[in-house]
């Protein structure tokens, strides 16, 4: 196993969506009723891929093996909100996605520290992500030294 990073290009577009849907799909056993997605949820996933592969302070960064993607992270730098806060610009980690075989191996891990160094060089303050209650990422983003800071409750109707 010859575990090589590289940015994402439009071209990897496909192969990005493909892994992202499954992850969704394996999570949505569980997460039925909180996550109702759009009926264009593919095309919007991808003009969002898109934006941030476009963005100066955007980044979505691969693993690859054996010229097969196993993994991505996605991330960007906005303004932080609430503007009450002394911090001007936050980033933000909206996924890092392994493919389940190839978890455990620190390839998780090298994603997020390559992307909390592009967030820090593009000007973020503070960094966060949001992640599901009920799987193991937690432990992982808090060996990775973030602390939970908020707990975002939800109720369907």
């Amino acid at each position: 196993m010859m575990i090589t990073y590289r940015e994402a290009q439009e071209s990897d577009l496909v192969k990005l969506l493909k892994m992202w849907k499954n992850f969704q799909d394996e999570q949505m056993n569980y997460f039925k009723k909180y996550s109702k997605f759009k009926e264009n949820v593919i095309e919007i996933t991808k003009d969002f891929f898109l934006e941030t592969m476009n963005l100066k302070k955007g980044l979505i960064y691969l693993a690859i093996d054996n010229k097969k993607i196993i993994g991505f992270v996605l991330a960007r730098v906005t303004d932080f909100y609430p503007p009450t806060m002394k911090w001007k610009k936050e980033g933000k980690i909206n996924n890092i996605i392994v493919k389940e075989n190839y978890q455990g191996k620190g390839i998780g891990k090298s994603l997020f520290k390559y992307a909390e160094a592009f967030l820090k060089e593009n000007g973020a303050e503070i960094f966060s992500v949001v992640t599901r209650t009920q799987n193991s990422s937690i432990e992982f983003y808090e060996k990775m030294g973030l602390k939970q800071f908020q707990v975002r409750l939800l109720k369907v109707f």
